[in-house]
């Protein structure tokens, strides 16, 4: 059983997070033991503890004031994402600020760039000025992240996390969306149109698992058993090539077996546009083209150079119901996976 002075140095946590906090200075220790209704020495305690994690501080006969930090950054929600500038973050950083600002809270911004050892920084400078809650874009997620013991440690702060669209660990709450479902319907719906479906997935990501799965059902159902020899697989690391260089080589290793099968009428599904704007780069005669589908729908589906056609999902339901469950996850609440 959790002793009583730790979870009234948890309620008062809380109330300096809530609005009802219109000060940096708290009531007073008699004050305190009012309103939770236990003895001064279970709020001396309470407070003794608070005082150790850097949670308030004390005037010598003025009172008891909420660290600066803490005061200052408890309107604010942290965003982890991959890249600020490049594909879809863009979007979904304008969107989740915008609908965060209309909740009275600032979305600060921190790119991992994908490295680890970026995201364990980032983290513990929160760990160090604690903020109301994280959004976080994983990457790599089908890898075992060491970081997640972190993002426990910010938990048991009352710092909660919300993956964005995948998730490192199904013990947090997390909002994704329908990625099994979109590719199993797309590839019902190519199986009567080509000759072959090959697909082009990354190993490393949970979201692209996803799509694989849906792929292998949709072929499943119609009574095809899937060929190794239609899927290539990717890693997430193929994305910073394509990023800097404009191209993903391993592709040609696809566009090889493809060369042997011109006179068919092929499709080849996507994990996302990146993927799909590199394949057309590869392919010198655009008229050689198979059909190709991606997801996420980026500015990079819009650009005339490339023909493919690209599915997008719902950034600005996402990002709505986003802030919604942040503020269930501050005020307590437990969270699971919504899909959208």
């Amino acid at each position: 059983m959790t002793a009583k002075y730790k979870l009234i140095a948890t309620k008062i946590i809380e109330y300096i997070n809530s609005d009802k906090c219109k000060s940096k200075k708290l009531p007073t220790e008699r004050e305190l033991s009012q309103i939770y209704g236990v003895s001064r020495p279970t709020i001396r305690q309470a407070l003794d503890l608070l005082l150790k994690e850097n949670y308030i501080y004390k005037r010598q006969g003025s009172g008891i004031y909420v660290s600066n930090s803490l005061y200052s950054l408890r309107n604010h929600i942290v965003l982890l994402t991959e890249s600020e500038e490049d594909y879809i973050f863009p979007e979904i950083i304008s969107t989740l600020t915008a609908a965060f600002y209309e909740h009275g809270f600032k979305l600060d911004v921190h790119v991992t760039d994908g490295r680890i050892d970026k995201e364990r920084e980032i983290l513990l400078s929160v760990l160090e000025s604690p903020v109301r809650g994280i959004i976080s874009i994983p990457f790599k997620s089908a890898i075992p992240n060491p970081n997640i013991m972190l993002y426990g440690k910010l938990s048991q702060k009352h710092i909660p996390t919300l993956f964005f669209t995948d998730c490192y660990d199904d013990s947090f709450a997390c909002i994704r969306y329908d990625d099994f479902y979109d590719t199993y319907r797309l590839v019902s719906r190519l199986y009567t149109e080509s000759d072959d479906i090959y697909g082009i997935f990354v190993c490393d990501s949970r979201r692209s698992l996803n799509r694989y799965q849906g792929y292998i059902e949709g072929l499943l159902e119609k009574g095809k058993a899937p060929d190794d020899d239609h899927i290539l697989w990717l890693t997430s690391d193929c994305f910073n090539e394509y990023r800097t260089t404009g191209r993903i080589l391993r592709l040609n290793d696809l566009l090889t077996k493809l060369s042997k099968d011109v006179q068919k009428n092929n499709s080849i599904i996507c994990h996302n546009d990146e993927i799909a704007s590199a394949l057309c780069d590869l392919i010198k005669d655009k008229e050689l083209l198979p059909h190709i589908y991606s997801f996420d729908k980026s500015y990079l589906s819009r650009l005339e150079a490339y023909s493919y056609e690209s599915f997008s999902y719902p950034v600005k339901e996402t990002a709505t119901r986003s802030v919604r469950l942040m503020m269930q996850l501050i005020n307590g609440e437990k969270v699971g996976e919504i899909i959208v």
